[in-house]
């Protein structure tokens, strides 16, 4: 784990991307180890762990698909989770799927902050004014409304789940969150309407009460909502358009400037998520715009998170805090 975590590492911060064959090399040397393991030593431990791998395996496409990051990083994820002992698993439960991402994601969203607060200390001259409008506001409040009847749906439908496999659960109400957030459709005035129907609906006809359906995600939505509309602020980076490489994602303003341009392979992809990635022939047409008529010294690009980075050591923190427990 740890050296295929060093090698992955070094190649997103030298490349940008974690590269197939290390991840293929190691994938296959973790199955050879695991066969062994689980035929030899932990017969006991597989179902538990084959199910979670699952369940850690969706997940991690599931962020793909919603362009959180990129494939490398979701194969990255899938092999660091190869490398844990079944024995570190105690009982059966869905959560493990989902407790590395929590450790993963505590040391991003620690990045995040130390990173935002110094670029906020280091270009002043940047800060914006830091507020929510009565929209905002209004499109959290109908966020948390939708999200609350998805939960006490589930929790009716699967009475067991919110108790015995809580981390599932909790990550399944806060992926819907993600999910209908960007979604136009959940802000209209009948779908909210609707989701607010089935909360009265089921918490008066079944009497089950707030409490019971683990609705702790709501404070976990706001402060979430805090802090991306807080990073949003220092997002972006000016570099020089000659240092524009490959996998750099352009923002959207600067890739409307090449609407005009003549220069061919110029990127035209606006939406600044991981799916508008450079690819090397996108990146050298950038290059050679600067040159052109309508050309500019500089680009303003998105600031990438480099979850290359985050994902072996937060598997590393998983790991020794199961050993330590």
């Amino acid at each position: 784990m740890v050296f295929s975590g060093i090698l992955s590492i070094h190649t997103d911060l030298r490349y940008g991307i974690v590269k197939n064959r290390i991840s293929l090399c190691f994938f296959i040397y973790a199955l050879i180890v695991n066969i062994l393991y689980y035929v030899c030593f932990a017969s006991n431990f597989f179902i538990n762990w084959i199910a979670n791998l699952g369940i850690l395996t969706l997940v991690a496409i599931l962020l793909y698909g919603g362009k959180i990051w990129g494939a490398g990083d979701a194969k990255l994820f899938i092999l660091m989770f190869l490398f844990v002992p079944g024995r570190l698993l105690d009982g059966f439960s869905l959560s493990y799927g989902i407790l590395p991402y929590i450790y993963v994601f505590l040391v991003a969203v620690g990045w995040l902050i130390i990173d935002t607060v110094k670029h906020f200390k280091k270009y002043p001259m940047q800060r914006e004014p830091f507020s929510f409008s009565l929209t905002e506001l209004i499109s959290i409040g109908k966020t948390i409304i939708e999200t609350s009847a998805f939960g006490l749906v589930i929790s009716i439908l699967l009475p067991n789940l919110p108790e015995q496999h809580s981390l599932f659960f909790s990550f399944l109400i806060i992926f819907y969150s993600y999910y209908i957030s960007s979604k136009t459709w959940s802000q209209k005035f009948f779908v909210v309407l609707s989701h607010l129907i089935v909360i009265i609906f089921f918490v008066t006809r079944n009497h089950i009460s707030f409490s019971s359906t683990s609705f702790v995600f709501i404070p976990a939505v706001i402060i979430v909502t805090f802090l991306v509309r807080f990073s949003s602020l220092y997002n972006y980076k000016e570099i020089p358009t000659s240092s524009v490489e490959s996998g750099m994602i352009l923002s959207s303003a600067t890739t409307l400037l090449f609407q005009t341009s003549s220069v061919r392979h110029l990127p035209t992809n606006y939406s600044e998520d991981m799916s508008a990635r450079l690819t090397e022939e996108e990146a050298n047409a950038v290059r050679r715009w600067e040159h052109s008529v309508k050309g500019k010294p500089s680009v303003i690009i998105v600031r990438k998170i480099p979850f290359a980075v985050f994902i072996p050591l937060g598997f590393l923190l998983f790991i020794i805090i199961r050993i330590v427990r």
